[in-house]
């Protein structure tokens, strides 16, 4: 990003709400709403590992998350999806990720179990509330 963040009131910090995933789209999403224009570089090369793997299955490639951040997916996912800025397309694109999710992660990834308890972990937070880093606090530290 490309601005001077001094310039920014209180309202267009990014938000506590969120932890690991979906700050960036929600700060962006925010911004827009507000009459701001965002560009996205395509050709910009930003190297970024996303998960501890990457997995292919029946041709589509996918990324293997530690357990906990199921938790921050799940969560986040759900309190994002219910900002009035957020375009319509993407709250049921990212609803509609949550469900094959739940149903096929815990079986088909290792620590299947353990990966089921943070998703209801995180769909639980969301409901009560709680923000920043959460019940991953212990696991984090």
């Amino acid at each position: 990003m490309c601005f001077d963040i001094t310039e920014l009131n209180e309202n267009q910090q990014f938000s506590e709400e969120f932890f690991l995933d979906l700050v960036d789209f929600d700060w962006c999403w925010r911004m827009r709403w507000e009459g701001w224009r965002v560009f996205r570089l395509t050709d910009l090369i930003m190297p970024n590992r996303l998960g501890l793997e990457q997995r292919r299955f029946i041709g589509v490639t996918y990324h293997v998350p530690a357990p906990y951040r199921h938790y921050f997916q799940f969560r986040d996912t759900l309190k994002l999806i219910g900002g009035h800025y957020v375009p319509a397309y993407s709250r049921f694109l990212l609803a509609g990720i949550l469900v094959p999710k739940i149903l096929a992660c815990p079986f088909i990834l290792d620590y299947g179990w353990d990966r089921f308890k943070w998703m209801i972990k995180g769909i639980l937070d969301c409901v009560y509330g709680v923000r920043g880093v959460g019940a991953a606090d212990r696991i984090l530290r």
